[in-house]
């Protein structure tokens, strides 16, 4: 997980919901995809370039100069439908046991973020999913519910050291539920959040 600074102490977690659902697991030792082959990199959210790559500034003030920035490697390419180009560039993979692993895809920004939990026991997968925002007033309350969930994973027995790879394809229904504490009102109660895409990660 990205490491926040005072600055996202403020934060303010949404209400999450997990999933009703338990789907088996897929394997596919025969799994491929280019994000398998490919190497990339982000500075953190609070380095601020401009359109010629140079630094503006650093909103945390702790980076005076680009180079001193650290280069964080993706680990997934999980697209989001909760905003245009929203990414999951981030997966952190750990042993729980001998058959069980968990699975955390993550974006953090300047407004917030997005977080997804994938645990897998005995051949098969739940998820939560939640949004995090930067403190500040809310007239309603999120809950999310998966509706469906797949996962494809290269290979089936995992050890402490490997690195794991597959495909994930997760559906999540965003109800909002009425807080009396603040009066405006929202049109839209629900909405469907689709996420896709690859991941490769060193088990912890």
């Amino acid at each position: 997980m990205l490491k926040k600074s005072s600055i996202m102490i403020s934060i303010f977690l949404l209400s999450m919901c997990s999933a009703d659902l338990n789907h088996p697991v897929k394997y596919d030792e025969s799994l491929d995809h280019p994000f398998f082959h490919a190497e990339s990199w982000s500075y953190p959210w609070h380095i601020v370039l401009d359109k010629n790559g140079k630094l503006i500034e650093d909103s945390m003030g702790q980076i005076k100069q680009l180079k001193d920035a650290p280069k964080l490697t993706h680990s997934a390419k999980v697209m989001s439908s909760y905003m245009p180009d929203a990414v999951m560039s981030f997966c952190d993979a750990k042993l729980l046991s001998d058959d069980s692993l968990e699975l955390k895809f993550h974006y953090s920004g300047a407004w917030g973020g997005e977080e997804l939990n994938i645990t897998v026991k005995n051949s098969r997968l739940n998820s939560k999913y939640r949004q995090f925002h930067v403190a500040r007033p809310f007239e309603k309350d999120l809950i999310w519910t998966s509706q469906k969930q797949k996962l494809i994973l290269k290979n089936k027995n995992y050890r402490q050291g490997d690195e794991i790879k597959g495909l994930i394809q997760i559906m999540v229904k965003e109800e909002m539920v009425e807080n009396p504490k603040y009066i405006r009102k929202s049109k839209k109660k629900s909405r469907v959040i689709s996420l896709h895409g690859p991941f490769k990660a060193v088990i912890k």
